[in-house]
């Protein structure tokens, strides 16, 4: 009987190893210097690839302390971006909403989405064609943008 309780541990120990290392890694691969369609456009593959890493990467402001969690994904069969431009006018970043997301960036950006969820029931999203709009901002001439706020609208 003990035998067969250490085979049976050492089969369970091999088999989680397996697994483990089995497990896609999450690559992030941010290139210094994109535009903030080009951040949006990112964070949209991180999704569809559910790579939470990545897509945490790309987020700043008050997501330091609230990063995104599995949840994201929850009966998410797939993400398509179907459009990703960057709005014309810049938000007005003196609104005290937007304070409470990033004060006093060096600059701001807006950027309106448009995508395709496919997704089971009881998923956080429904199924069919969605409109997000992202807002990003650089700290400085030299940092990258950073997507501070986004949700559909």
């Amino acid at each position: 009987m003990k035998k067969l309780l250490i085979f049976l541990a050492v089969t369970m120990l091999v088999a989680a190893f397996a697994l483990t290392a089995c497990a896609k890694p999450e690559i992030v691969d941010n290139p210094p210097g994109m535009t903030p369609e080009e951040t949006v456009e990112k964070f949209f593959g991180y999704w569809s690839e559910k790579n939470l890493s990545g897509m945490n990467s790309l987020l700043g402001g008050a997501y330091n302390d609230n990063p995104l969690d599995k949840i994201t994904f929850h009966k998410q069969k797939s993400i398509e971006l179907i459009s990703c431009e960057e709005d014309a006018e810049k938000p007005d970043w003196d609104d005290e909403s937007a304070q409470n997301w990033f004060r006093d960036p060096y600059d701001c950006a807006s950027v309106t989405t448009r995508f395709i969820a496919t997704v089971r029931p009881g998923s956080i999203l429904t199924k069919g064609e969605h409109m997000y709009r992202f807002f990003l901002v650089k700290e400085s001439a030299e940092s990258d943008w950073m997507i501070v706020m986004y949700g559909a609208g």
